[in-house]
């Protein structure tokens, strides 16, 4: 699951991401957010790098959670929380993709939970 294999033209649709969340698109993405989170971290926690890009310096902790690969909620009212960290996205994409190794970490069993997704 290498859905970072990329380069500057990832970056520019990174920014675009950067949608508000309570947007119609933004709305329809929320299902996903534990799962995306999961996967682009591949069972790394990449805090170290997210400190490094200054990332712990006045970011709420939901931000680092990205940076974890660990977005713990599933409650649409409380991931609203997350709606400032989409301006940090490519620097924590940037450290998902050096936490990148040769082979997958992830679980492929692994599942979210949300009600939402079917679970």
């Amino acid at each position: 699951l290498r859905i970072f294999e990329s380069n500057q033209k990832d970056r520019a649709i990174i920014s675009k991401a950067s949608f508000q969340l309570g947007s119609s698109l933004g709305l329809k993405c929320l299902s996903q957010l534990t799962t995306w989170a999961y996967c682009a971290a591949d069972a790394t926690d990449q805090t170290s790098c997210c400190s490094r890009r200054g990332l712990s310096l006045g970011v709420t902790s939901e931000c680092l959670s990205f940076c974890k690969g660990d977005v713990p909620t599933c409650d649409t009212q409380s991931i609203l929380n997350y709606q400032p960290c989409t301006q940090h996205m490519a620097a924590i994409v940037q450290c998902q993709k050096e936490g990148l190794g040769p082979k997958p970490k992830y679980d492929p069993n692994w599942s979210s939970v949300c009600e939402w997704e079917g679970k």
